[in-house]
């Protein structure tokens, strides 16, 4: 069944490696249903069970500018972003992109923070787990932004097409793993991602998208 998940992450003291950039407004999220702690509901009245959800707050819409040159701004962050998916990439082979990256001529792209490439996410998306792909909608506005689900022809989950972030978990993760926090415009998620991957074949180097921005705080 088709449903969004909202999936909220506060990194605190130690928690990040990187801090988040102030200085610009919440994009709303696009949900537009209600929701008990198991169904769809009608949008509750104040004082009832449920009220003050997410879908009764919609905050300012999304808003984008296709420049016409490979990049995209956001109306509402400033921020400019590359709009092509690109390959999936190693951690290493990311931060070296960004520095290399020219698109429309500019020389000063990065990796964005995790509250930078969340500030994306649309939550009007949905992944069905009975049909995968074709029953899905990504969360992220494919009007503007390039996206490509993962490949089932190759073995790969839907959901395998996540995007790294330039935020890094400051301990580690499961194996002793470092590891990078990332979003997954298939199904809406944050989750820390890692660097390389240990098991009983040895450790090989994770691979994910990435989507390089410029501008703003950082």
């Amino acid at each position: 069944m088709k449903s969004s998940l909202l999936l909220l992450i506060l990194c605190a003291g130690a928690a990040c490696a990187a801090t988040t950039p102030p200085g610009y407004p919440i994009v709303g999220t696009g949900q537009t249903k209600c929701y008990d702690d198991r169904h769809e509901i009608a949008p509750p009245k104040p004082a009832q069970p449920f009220y003050g959800q997410d879908a009764q707050h919609p905050g300012p819409t999304a808003s984008y500018k296709d420049n016409g040159d490979g990049t995209v701004t956001d109306l509402n962050t400033g921020l400019m972003w590359v709009q092509a998916r690109g390959t999936k990439v190693t951690w290493k082979e990311a931060v070296a992109g960004a520095a290399a990256c020219r698109v429309s001529n500019h020389a000063d792209w990065r990796m964005p923070s995790i509250k930078e490439l969340y500030s994306l996410i649309n939550f009007t998306g949905g992944y069905d787990f009975r049909t995968g792909t074709a029953g899905s909608t990504p969360y992220l506005d494919t009007k503007f932004f390039k996206f490509v689900y993962g490949d089932e022809s190759k073995g790969e989950r839907g959901i395998d097409c996540q995007d790294w972030s330039a935020t890094e978990y400051v301990s580690q993760t499961m194996n002793g793993n470092p590891t990078v926090f990332g979003v997954n415009f298939a199904d809406g998620r944050i989750k820390g991602y890692p660097k390389i991957t240990r098991g009983p074949g040895g450790q090989r180097e994770f691979k994910l998208y990435a989507r390089y921005v410029r501008g703003g705080s950082h």
